[in-house]
């Protein structure tokens, strides 16, 4: 799986319309995103955030579908390597990026990043 990491990686960065539309989706909604409370929790979880949620879903998973397709690599595979890349040295750097679509915590967290380096 370790090759199929090494193709995506060369796709993420080939890809400048999806880091595009990427970058244009969560500098436009990054500011809405809450802190964490004291205790390090997330915030409510509002209506809207679920759908910008959704809407981000749906960005990554339509380019993941295209690309895992043409490679011809199952989804559950590929996700599973990007689990066991998750904190080790050598973690692609968009990993993030797709791990924010799995999961709204992720999510969540990506949008806080983005916002403190705007």
């Amino acid at each position: 799986m370790d090759s199929a990491m090494d193709e995506m990686l060369q796709w993420w960065l080939e890809n400048d319309a999806l880091g595009e539309k990427l970058e244009n989706f969560v500098g436009k909604h990054c500011a809405k995103f809450a802190e964490p409370k004291e205790d390090g929790s997330l915030p409510e979880q509002t209506p809207e955030f679920m759908e910008l949620y959704s809407q981000y879903k749906k960005l990554i998973e339509s380019e993941m579908e295209n690309f895992l397709s043409a490679k011809k690599i199952k989804a559950d595979d590929f996700f599973e390597a990007c689990a066991k890349k998750q904190g080790t040295d050598d973690e692609p750097a968009f990993l993030a990026w797709i791990l924010a679509a799995t999961d709204y915590e992720h999510f969540w967290r990506t949008m806080i990043d983005e916002k403190s380096r705007s």
